[in-house]
């Protein structure tokens, strides 16, 4: 029937969850374009958003989004101007994996898909939006 891989870190374990969780948020969330609302914690918003910047400072990752940057902002963030990549101890590289991704859509000029979750205390002692997750399509 079912044959187990004793030699599978749970590390990996996790790795793959999380990128099977991604994925279906993913799906999930391709065909939303307004607001999703959760009955507890955090409000969520996501949109395609053009990115004009990135500043990296105190172990955070920092994205400017462009121009005044519409969006619902049900947590009534004070900056929702940024955004935040918080590092993360679960998957210690998804913070690259996302840098890399902002990058490549600024140099290309275009769009990445983002949803917010949250607000979260800035270097700058503003509250900013904080990433949840990040798409990139370039076409």
């Amino acid at each position: 029937m079912f044959e187990t891989r004793k030699n599978v870190s749970k590390r990996t374990c996790r790795k793959a969850r999380r990128r099977w969780h991604l994925a279906l948020a993913g799906l999930v969330l391709a065909g939303q374009m307004g607001s999703v609302a959760f009955a507890s914690g955090p409000a969520a918003t996501a949109g395609n958003f053009y990115l004009n910047g990135v500043t990296v400072e105190n172990g955070q990752v920092y994205l400017r989004l462009q121009g005044n940057a519409n969006f619902n902002n049900p947590d009534s963030c004070q900056n929702p101007a940024m955004v935040v990549i918080m590092p993360d101890s679960l998957y210690p590289g998804i913070q690259n994996q996302w840098y890399s991704l902002a990058i490549t859509a600024i140099t290309s000029n275009k769009p990445v898909y983002i949803w917010l979750v949250g607000c979260t205390q800035s270097v700058w002692a503003q509250t900013v939006p904080v990433v949840e997750s990040m798409s990139f399509y370039g076409s």
